[in-house]
């Protein structure tokens, strides 16, 4: 009797420990998915600073949840705050050694900072797990360049040849590519597409990124718009404002041809600004300047960097 009742309760408390142990499987579970929509939700946010609070959130929820943390990072590279990025992107590699994309935006930050040599084994680590990633592959190549120039030493590496990158490419999230236009050919410079005379001073110079010859905002484009001018332009004081919004390139490309992308940005640049933040258009009005106003002289990739870009100066 004594034997019949033992076995009675060892098999109430193994059942009942079977339950806890698929409870908790289930909440488990139930927290994955939670996490996984809470990445979907911040994914498809467009406004940075609502993104940011909707990180801070999800990092309560789900504190390891890798690509949350990385999210986290990305806002903050974002915002220009990069070593508290390179410390968020290096936590979701300690959640996920084999997250690349981490790895890829350590060293798009150090190559911002131009630690050239970091960005590199940054570079050859995201590689190391993600090998058909065009953009890691040409970053790569950059940063060695730029050690080189900067060094007069070469870096030691995986020979890296076309047939490793992918036929596609890839849109980039982060910094912008010091090859954005094609090869130079000698070709007559243009007429430039000018904007009014009256024009001020630039009083703003946004540093926009694109993709080899796109002429499509990128995440970073929109979010520094979105952060910085958007929300100045529709301010009280400037509503009455009128603005020329000009395209520039730097001198790699035949010249007719950057004449067109810099009118292409630039209309870009107004239509999201009229889009999202509700500017009537003819407060902006398009200038396509090309290659003939150079910030800087197109001496060195760095410098063709800075005169990719696109300026915002008020009409008087």
């Amino acid at each position: 009797m004594n034997k019949t009742n033992g076995k009675g309760k060892g098999g109430l408390v193994a059942g009942l420990i079977l339950c806890w142990v698929f409870s908790w499987g289930g909440v488990r579970a139930a927290a994955a998915a939670d996490c996984k929509a809470l990445v979907e939700a911040i994914v498809k946010e467009r406004t940075l600073m609502t993104r940011k609070i909707m990180i801070e959130d999800a990092m309560k929820v789900c504190p390891r949840d890798a690509e949350i943390v990385y999210q986290h990072g990305y806002t903050l590279e974002r915002l220009r705050k990069y070593d508290d990025a390179l410390r968020s992107y290096k936590k979701a590699i300690g959640l996920d050694s084999g997250y690349s994309k981490a790895f890829f935006s350590i060293g798009d930050i150090q190559m911002i900072m131009k630690n050239y040599e970091d960005a590199a084994q940054a570079y050859e680590s995201g590689l190391q797990h993600e090998p058909g990633d065009a953009r890691a592959v040409a970053s790569l190549q950059d940063a060695r360049n730029r050690y080189k120039d900067a060094t007069g030493k070469a870096l030691a590496g995986a020979n890296l040849t076309a047939s490793s990158k992918s036929p596609a490419e890839k849109p980039v999230e982060l910094k912008p590519d010091p090859k954005v236009e094609s090869k130079p050919e000698p070709k007559v410079e243009p007429k430039v597409e000018e904007g009014p005379a009256q024009v001020a001073t630039p009083i703003l110079r946004l540093q926009v990124p694109f993709v080899n010859s796109s002429t499509d905002l990128s995440q970073e484009a929109q979010d520094v718009l979105s952060v910085v001018v958007g929300q100045a332009m529709r301010r009280k004081d400037m509503q009455a404002s009128r603005f020329e919004i000009g395209g520039h390139t730097d001198n790699l490309g035949d010249p007719a041809k950057n004449l067109e992308i810099s009118r292409q940005r630039a209309e870009a640049v107004q239509k999201y600004l009229t889009e999202n933040f509700g500017i009537a258009s003819e407060r902006l009005q398009v200038a396509s300047y090309g290659q003939t106003r150079p910030r800087v002289p197109n001496t060195s990739p760095g410098n063709q960097e800075l005169n990719r870009r696109v300026e915002f100066s008020k009409i008087k």
